[in-house]
């Protein structure tokens, strides 16, 4: 049932925004894990002795899934849909580990939504090496973050560009 009337049933850990159901595991397929892994980094538990240490002390995660088991799914407009779902359940902040280089009025929509409810958004710039804008990470309001090497220099991978806000760790994690 929809408890909290938000349009989504059982919904307590997350929403699957490919499936349309509340199942945000991928069952048949463990390389679609970087969503997963970055939330991880982002809110790990710290002073415990064990793995990482966050930045995000006592933070919570909010799973949103773009993607069918088989990654066949994972079309854009997936990502603004799992954004906008994300944003009614009024987050502290949204991070999106994933993008596209489509840019689309529903997008600029969406972020637009977000934006205006206060909460802050960031976005990768993406891993093509070049200055191709990728949204939503390129949208204005967007903190669009860029990978860095174990020199604090550019990651070899990484987009950049005067769209790129901020850049942060990327290698090694």
């Amino acid at each position: 049932i929809d408890d909290d009337g938000n349009g989504y049933v059982d919904d307590v850990s997350g929403w699957d925004v490919s499936d349309n159901d509340n199942n945000v595991t991928n069952v048949n397929n463990t390389n679609l894990d970087h969503g997963t892994r970055s939330a991880g980094v982002i809110a790990a538990v710290t002073n415990n002795n064990k793995g990482v240490a966050s930045i995000g002390f006592k933070a919570s995660i909010l799973p949103v899934k773009i993607t069918n088991d088989n990654a066949t799914a994972r079309v854009h407009n997936n990502i603004f849909e799992g954004l906008a779902y994300a944003a009614i359940m009024n987050p502290d902040i949204i991070n999106c580990s994933c993008g596209g280089s489509a840019y689309t009025q529903t997008g600029k929509n969406t972020v637009d939504f977000i934006v205006s409810k206060g909460i802050p958004l960031s976005a990768s710039a993406h891993n093509y090496n070049n200055t191709s804008p990728i949204y939503p990470a390129a949208f204005h309001g967007v903190i669009s973050v860029a990978a860095t090497d174990a020199n604090d220099e550019k990651a070899s991978f990484s987009n950049y560009g005067s769209w790129v806000k901020i850049s942060a760790p990327g290698i090694g994690l």
